[in-house]
């Protein structure tokens, strides 16, 4: 699922700007890791100033946001924590990936901002897959 930007986004300055790419390139890293389609999404007002931002995937075609940061700095601190995160449990990860990551962040304070998005993200994948089980059983 690709989806295209059709506008051009007015950050407040380029530090802003600057930020946003950052945490674009750190979470496409972090999702081509574990195979994952998603990235960014910005909510913008009518004139296209960019108001928050939020973490999306891609499960079976349905998107789950995960996370919702209001500025570029949280937004850029939360890409570098999920990138360092999907480092350490990629070679542990067993069986259930989502589950890993939630336990590694529940049990190392330094994932404690990221924890609730991962509980958030692990529920609505949950979901997803528990319908799609449900509906191929009718």
């Amino acid at each position: 699922m690709n989806v295209e930007v059709l506008m051009k986004i007015l950050f407040k300055d380029t530090a802003e700007q600057e930020k946003y790419e950052k945490a674009c390139k750190l979470i496409k890293k972090s999702f081509r890791l574990v195979k994952l389609v998603g990235g960014i999404g910005v909510v913008t007002d009518s004139t296209k100033n960019a108001i928050s931002y939020e973490l999306l995937i891609s499960i079976d075609n349905h998107l789950i946001n995960f996370g919702i940061c209001l500025t570029a700095s949280e937004l850029l601190a939360k890409a570098k924590l999920y990138y360092q995160l999907v480092k350490e449990v990629i070679p542990y990860k067993g069986n259930d990936f989502f589950d890993s990551c939630q336990k590694k962040a529940s049990n190392d304070p330094k994932y404690r901002p990221i924890l609730i998005d991962l509980q958030i993200m692990s529920n609505n994948i949950r979901y997803v897959s528990e319908n799609k089980v449900s509906k191929t059983l009718h």
